[in-house]
């Protein structure tokens, strides 16, 4: 009888065909559960486990971890239980179902400081070369993520062999040691996106072997975020990048050094035909006018030229971007000077005129005075906001010793909604600190005519 029961409680009630059907609408913690209600649940459930789980491979790097292993025994029983699950996941009929693996590995310029440093090391030495040893197998990979490591032929041949990756990171340092030819021609393609964020030494970012493996790894994807700093013919590399993304849609830029103190823009030389598609551009002033001649319509730029004021900003803004070949509908400027704001609102109008959403982070510690002055500017109407805009978001950050009256904020905010024929069309606007508080005010729904506000405490999310 108890044979019987155990059968009968191992058996799926229903058929296999449709736990799978169930398990594709599962969350991993729900097939964590289905696996454990039965041997025979667990062989038909696990492969969408799988395809839910993130793999992670080699150093730990949460201090905690590294504290609790802070002995050459502890780490090498950790490190060898690693690579033995890795092998056996690896060995396994289940890789085929992973679809998002990441690794990160270890290295120093100038040698291991300490025993730790050093097992990390050996650990790396070992782990990365079982990584590329068996990367193939993971055939329906979609995500991989690579960081702190030296790629090699071997990486980039395994690389290779993954037909199904959609994204590709790049970050933590990435270093090229592979041959010249194989950095040229590869069959590295992932089709959606690829991150290269080499950050931590300048001799790896300038690497022309990094700059040609990217550019080959370019072909398909929509979406490229990069790393870059202001250095002789950095922009040329970049450039040979951007040369090879015929589908880019969104580009991504960040700076690791303060190249915007001044006025200046990078040097020309990105072919007229190079990103066709681009239609977003998130990046620092420096690299703005590439968006000239092509389909641009979502601009955010940060950090925006220390030297911007209301003597220049009009100008900066009609060289910069005119010449999109789409009309731009979005634009953030980031740390503007608040002395710029009312030559900004003007140059706004004739520089996007069909613009509909506008985010303005002030520079400035924006005390009572400052939106007594802004709210006297705009009942004078020396201060315009352009009639094209439906939403507006005019924030600054909370310095040490801002005042946090919230009380203040609100009566500014209904002194400006108190002249309607001053807002022109908008339908939202927000003024705030960026951490701290926010007033939100949005036309009524059923009365277009009035508005509503609240007031919100959160700190928002940065876009990269």
């Amino acid at each position: 009888m108890s044979s019987n029961a155990d059968h009968h409680y191992n058996t799926p009630t229903l058929s296999p065909d449709i736990h799978q059907e169930i398990a594709q609408h599962c969350d991993k913690d729900t097939l964590q559960a289905y696996c454990s209600a039965s041997y025979l649940l667990r062989q038909v459930v696990v492969p969408f486990l799988f395809r839910t789980s993130h793999i992670r491979f080699g150093i730990q790097s949460r201090p905690s971890a590294a504290h609790h292993m802070a002995s050459q025994q502890n780490y090498e029983a950790w490190a060898n239980n690693c690579i033995e699950k890795f092998e056996q996941l690896s060995a396994s009929s289940y890789a085929k179902h992973v679809r998002e693996l990441s690794y990160r590995g270890f290295k120093t310029f100038q040698g291991p400081e300490d025993e730790l440093e050093t097992w990390k090391s050996q650990y790396h030495a070992t782990a990365w070369a079982i990584l590329k040893k068996n990367l193939s197998r993971y055939t329906q990979l979609t995500t991989l993520r690579l960081d702190n490591v030296d790629i090699d032929d071997e990486a980039i041949i395994a690389m290779g062999t993954l037909q199904t990756l959609h994204h590709l990171f790049l970050t933590d340092n990435p270093g090229f040691i592979c041959t010249k030819e194989l950095a040229m021609h590869h069959n590295v393609r992932p089709a959606q996106s690829l991150t290269y964020k080499p950050h931590f030494h300048q001799v790896e970012i300038a690497s022309d072997l990094g700059a040609m493996f990217v550019a080959g790894a370019c072909g398909n994807i929509t979406l490229l975020s990069i790393e870059l700093f202001k250095k002789d013919n950095m922009h040329l590399k970049f450039y040979r990048i951007l040369n090879n993304c015929p589908l880019l849609e969104k580009l991504n830029v960040d700076m690791c050094t303060q190249a915007h103190d001044d006025l200046e823009t990078a040097p020309d030389g990105l072919e007229s035909t190079a990103i066709p598609r681009l239609r977003v551009y998130y990046g620092p002033a420096y690299y703005a006018p590439l968006v000239k001649g092509r389909p641009v319509v979502k601009i955010n730029v940060f950090p925006l030229p220390n030297q911007l004021d209301n003597t220049n900003v009009a100008d900066w803004l009609q060289r910069t971007f005119s010449g999109t070949t789409a009309a731009v509908d979005s634009f953030t400027a980031m740390f503007l000077s608040w002395d710029a704001i009312n030559t900004f609102f003007g140059a706004i109008s004739t520089t996007f005129p069909s613009l509909r959403d506008l985010e303005v982070q002030i520079d400035a510690d924006v005390n009572k005075e400052m939106l007594n002055s802004l709210v006297q500017d705009l009942h004078e109407g020396a201060c315009v906001i352009p009639t094209s805009l439906r939403t507006l978001s005019f924030i600054w950050p909370l310095y040490a010793g801002s005042y946090k009256n919230l009380d203040v904020l609100v009566d500014k905010l209904g002194d400006i909604l108190s002249m309607p024929e001053r807002l022109g069309n908008l339908e939202s606007l927000t003024i705030g600190r960026i951490f701290g508080g926010y007033a939100v005010c949005k036309k009524s729904e059923m009365e277009r005519r009035e508005w509503t506000f609240r007031v919100e405490i959160r700190e928002p999310s940065f876009r990269l």
